[in-house]
């Protein structure tokens, strides 16, 4: 059960249709198009397939076991090779583990699909993006405001479809590379190409820490650049 989850979590990452994240990646993909945006077009899409590749990747190798064991790539003769004894691991997870995720992607499904739930989550982002709605709260209080009606958009398109199936599929390409690329001969300019790719992926590491305040500061300063390029 929680592989099930890990793998439809995955897959909507991606952007797969009739998932919620799918009908905000369309849409942002859509206004940014009439924008005129393409580049960040490419970098909603770029950034799907990061997320949606390690999840997949993730569930690949924990709940299928497929892909290569790191350990034994390691060229580290000391390399730590413990294995958990039967009877080690944790109690099994329960109903109310699984529950809130199942929860939040059914959820995400009704937005998507249920044309009553659409129409609702439309209005509640219409409202809450309505500046002069909180204009005028603020400044008179008590006075009725003018309901807001989202718009009733249509994301079933097939440049969001196939922006959809870009993304996945690269998104199971990228899983499949970092399960089974590390055995392959690779020549030339692909041993260039993925050695290049090591060394970025090893500066990314050194910059991003594990604890948790660091990791707030780069989600605040990523979300503050991107708030700037965008304005």
């Amino acid at each position: 059960m929680t592989g099930c989850v890990f793998l439809v979590g995955g897959l909507g990452l991606a952007g797969l249709p009739v998932l919620g994240l799918w009908w905000g990646k369309a849409m942002l993909e859509h206004s940014l198009s009439e924008a005129g945006a393409g580049w960040a077009v490419a970098a909603v899409v770029c950034s799907g397939v990061l997320t949606s590749g390690a999840v997949l990747r993730v569930t690949a190798r924990v709940f299928l076991g497929l892909g290569e064991d790191p350990r034994e790539l390691s060229e580290d003769p000391e390399a730590e090779r413990s294995e958990v004894e039967p009877g080690q691991a944790g109690g099994r997870a329960t109903a109310l583990t699984h529950g809130p995720a199942w929860m939040l992607l059914a959820s995400g499904v009704a937005l998507a699909v249920v044309p009553w739930v659409h129409q609702a989550g439309a209005t509640a982002g219409a409202v809450f993006a309505d500046q002069n709605g909180y204009v005028d709260a603020v400044r008179h209080p008590g006075v009725p405001q003018v309901p807001l009606t989202g718009p009733a958009e249509t994301v079933w398109t097939g440049t969001g479809l196939a922006l959809a199936g870009v993304t996945l599929g690269l998104g199971i390409l990228l899983a499949a590379a970092a399960l089974w690329g590390p055995r392959l001969r690779l020549h030339g300019w692909m041993r260039t190409g993925v050695r290049c790719a090591h060394a970025a992926m090893d500066g990314l590491h050194a910059l991003h820490a594990a604890d948790l305040p660091e990791q707030i500061g780069w989600l605040m300063a990523g979300a503050a650049v991107l708030a700037a390029v965008v304005h």
